[in-house]
């Protein structure tokens, strides 16, 4: 059972009992798993099915994660706005999850950093190899770093 899947049927169990009961449910539920017990816990304390028989299945669930000069997004009239803002644009009833974390950056930014890892890799390989040293050396070769490309 994926993670999701696990946090959905905690929510349906949960979401079953009397709200007294939710409590000591999650608690036994999650054992030692603290962000299980978040999780569905968040979910609990923004649902507002108010009974009605609607699967969570049904509601799309989307997690934001931002860094740490970003956390007063955790607020929830920002987390309502935004939760609001993105089940209009999508047309559906969404929950949102935001929590802190990453490395602030963008996915370009990620991307771009791994791609120059690589690169540094390549030419260091490049540079490593008996062969091409000895190109290098017995021919007056030279190695041009814009011509290499990482595979």
């Amino acid at each position: 059972m994926d993670r999701w899947q696990q946090i959905e049927s905690l929510f349906e169990h949960a979401i079953a009992l009397a709200l007294p009961d939710r409590e000591e449910y999650l608690r036994k539920a999650c054992a030692d798993d603290l962000d299980l017990y978040r999780e569905v816990a968040s979910l609990l304390e923004h649902d507002d099915s108010d009974g009605q028989e609607q699967s969570w299945a049904a509601t799309a669930a989307a997690q934001l994660v931002v860094p740490e000069a970003h956390k007063h997004l955790l607020e929830k009239a920002y987390t309502e706005k935004l939760q609001s803002a993105l089940a209009e644009y999508f047309d559906c009833k969404l929950r949102l999850r935001i929590s802190i974390g990453g490395s602030g950056k963008t996915p370009a930014e990620i991307e771009n950093q791994e791609r120059q890892v690589k690169l540094a890799q390549a030419i260091q390989s490049i540079d490593a190899d008996p062969f091409v040293r000895e190109l290098v050396e017995n021919f007056d070769a030279r190695i041009r770093d814009t011509s290499i490309k990482p595979v």
